[in-house]
């Protein structure tokens, strides 16, 4: 059986809301903790809340995993994309909740098929 998983090629982000001449530009990164630099750059212009910013990891396989980021004031939370992206697949992959509900067994499945076949960490 082969363990080796697939590796990051690249990350974007997008900041979806806070300075308008920083909205809708996409920034592509090597890596998550490269991304988070970034995102924490950003993080010294949220006033209260969040901001909302999206992101694609495309893996090597040419398999992109999307999703949304809360970005809050730097003074709250350091962002850590890959701590969020880990949490929520493993929620999703081992959550009875989840895998109790016949509309989401496709996404527990899939969630762990993530977690098994492509790096994050």
């Amino acid at each position: 059986m082969n363990t080796t998983k697939i590796e990051i090629e690249y990350v974007t982000i997008e900041r979806l809301e806070g300075y308008h001449h920083e909205l809708r530009q996409q920034h592509t990164f090597p890596s998550l903790s490269a991304a988070n630099s970034e995102l924490a750059h950003w993080s010294l212009t949220v006033g209260r809340g969040y901001h909302k910013c999206q992101y694609a990891i495309v893996f090597a396989d040419g398999f992109i995993y999307r999703g949304r980021y809360d970005l809050e004031p730097f003074t709250k939370a350091m962002p850590d994309l890959k701590n969020e992206i880990l949490e929520e697949l493993t929620y999703l992959a081992t959550s009875e909740k989840i895998k109790n509900y016949e509309i989401y067994r496709d996404l527990s499945k899939k969630a762990e098929k993530i977690l098994t076949n492509y790096q994050l960490t």
